[in-house]
């Protein structure tokens, strides 16, 4: 069963990376008991957590009543606020259909009635936040599941596309110690291993960081030299800025092409009000697929038939008709 957990703490997150606190309202506007979160309730949530008057403010809240300084202190804060509603205003209009959410500039609410591809975006969202619930392991493994998806459809019909994380039940290909994992993608790449035996330790049974391995070969063509690779992470978590190179490590096992290409997979909407990735400065990675591309690219039909997709689809139904006083 769906549990929230820690709703009532704001994400410990600079400010001006906005993504994550339009996140955060969007999670509140999901769990709430009425489903309508107002810019003034995310102001009491915060002051309530001890976030407003406790991060450098420089009155007390027994001051507030007749301080100048007080009431620009709160001034700054409602304007705030008031931007990460703005934040969620360009993801509706971009997202359109696809958005779970109605939004002003003062409230965000839960539509009624949602479509197969809104319940998508419920479990991206879900799998962004999952210091706030108990599904973490789920929509970690669906979410790699996910990501594959994205890319069968982004490379087209022609490449060859597989998970590769340790998380996968059914992963019958890459299987058993990381050696064992490492010695097939060299064949299925026609790479060769480094011969740096060392690396390989007894028990290692992990993905030396790849979650998603991909290559696009010619049509009836069987000589893979010279083709595109690719090699890429699901990261769940907000420390996917250091889990973004996957084609570096993988140098370390095998002799792979300098033009194999390092993907980033992220359940997040990183878009700052005007669509740009608003922390385009931490990212590495040759291609990004974020919440925005992945949604334009899977269809929400191959996900609930996925490994995981109807445990993922009952997780979402549970978010969605849970109902707590939050606000």
């Amino acid at each position: 069963m769906f549990e929230a957990r820690n709703i009532s703490t704001p994400p410990d997150r600079t400010y001006s990376k906005s993504h994550y606190y339009s996140d955060y309202i969007e999670l509140v506007a999901l769990l709430a008991s009425d489903d309508l979160v107002s810019v003034q309730d995310i102001f009491d949530r915060f002051l309530d957590s001890g976030v407003i008057n406790e991060d450098g403010s420089e009155t007390s809240s027994e001051d507030w009543n007749g301080s100048d300084v007080a009431s620009e202190y709160i001034q700054r804060w409602n304007d705030r606020i008031t931007q990460w509603f703005f934040l969620l205003r360009s993801r509706a209009l971009a997202y359109g259909n696809f958005y779970p959410f109605t939004v002003t500039t003062s409230t965000i609410q839960l539509n009624a009635n949602l479509g197969e591809e809104q319940k998508i975006y419920i479990g991206l969202l879900l799998a962004s936040s999952n210091r706030y619930h108990n599904k973490q392991p789920l929509l970690t493994t669906a979410f790699e599941e996910i990501s594959k998806l994205a890319m069968c459809v982004y490379a087209g019909t022609n490449a060859t596309v597989h998970r590769f994380g340790v998380s996968g039940h059914q992963n019958n290909r890459y299987t058993g110690s990381l050696r064992d994992k490492m010695n097939q993608l060299a064949d299925d790449i026609d790479c060769e291993i480094t011969g740096r035996n060392h690396l390989f330790r007894d028990g290692d049974n992990g993905d030396g960081g790849v979650d998603i391995v991909a290559w696009l070969p010619f049509p009836n063509d069987t000589c893979l030299s010279r083709t595109q690779i690719f090699l890429g992470q699901s990261a769940t978590g907000t420390n996917w800025n250091m889990k973004q190179a996957s084609v570096s490590r993988v140098k370390n096992y095998i002799r792979i092409p300098d033009t194999t290409l390092n993907l980033l997979f992220v359940p997040y909407d990183m878009r700052d009000v005007e669509r740009r990735f608003e922390e385009e400065g931490e990212i590495t990675a040759s291609i990004v697929f974020d919440r925005f591309r992945i949604i334009s690219l899977i269809d929400a039909v191959n996900v609930w038939a996925s490994e995981r997709g109807s445990e993922l689809l009952g997780v979402v139904e549970q978010a969605i008709s849970y109902e707590e006083d939050l606000v």
